[in-house]
């Protein structure tokens, strides 16, 4: 019984040219750890223009200075016998240092996708004929 399709190494060519042969067929990877013959920017969609970061992050550092200004007060101050130290402003600026940058970005992409969102009418609509391409007459 005769098989014209062997699995394996040709006992011709030797193990060694077989190795080489099937590790031909993988694509070779850069230090990146991408395939270093394809170009990303043929396969890839650019990337679409966001909102800036830095609004978020002046949002974020003023929370930060506020933060040390209210600790720096709540040091200095010294309560009466029996009160406690007033904390409402450094709790409020801990909560803009911490999720002022968050809160921020949120509301920048939400605006943003309002500004690109399509008119309800235009969900399903074509766009009209162009004149060149049998749209009539």
């Amino acid at each position: 019984m005769s098989s014209d399709h062997v699995s394996g190494p040709d006992p011709g060519q030797g193990l060694e040219r077989h190795l080489t042969d099937e590790l031909a067929r993988f694509p070779r990877l850069d230090a990146e750890g991408m395939v270093a013959e394809a170009r990303t920017d043929e396969r890839a969609p650019a990337p679409l223009d966001g909102p800036s970061p830095l609004l978020p992050a002046l949002v974020a550092t003023a929370g930060v200075a506020l933060t040390v200004l209210g600790v720096v007060e709540a040091a200095r101050t010294a309560p009466a016998a029996g009160q406690a130290r007033p904390m409402n402003e450094l709790v409020l600026a801990a909560a803009l240092a911490l999720g002022g940058y968050s809160l921020t970005r949120v509301l920048q992409l939400l605006t943003m996708v309002e500004s690109r969102r399509r008119p309800p009418g235009a969900r399903g609509a074509r766009p009209p004929p162009s004149p060149g391409r049998g749209g009539g007459a």
